[in-house]
């Protein structure tokens, strides 16, 4: 999930370049990115109250 966070905004690839490097599917890479952005927001919102 890190890579994939870390290749989409630092690196600005779509999510098909990021599938195509990962062997994935691009549907299954969307899903990582949303799984791993909800994880990110329980996290800080967690940490913020």
């Amino acid at each position: 999930q890190k890579k994939v966070l870390a290749m989409y905004y630092y690196e600005n690839l779509r999510l098909a370049d990021i599938a195509a490097a990962f062997g994935l599917t691009e549907s299954r890479i969307c899903q990582i990115h949303t799984q791993a952005v909800k994880q990110l927001r329980a996290y800080l919102q967690s940490v913020m109250v």
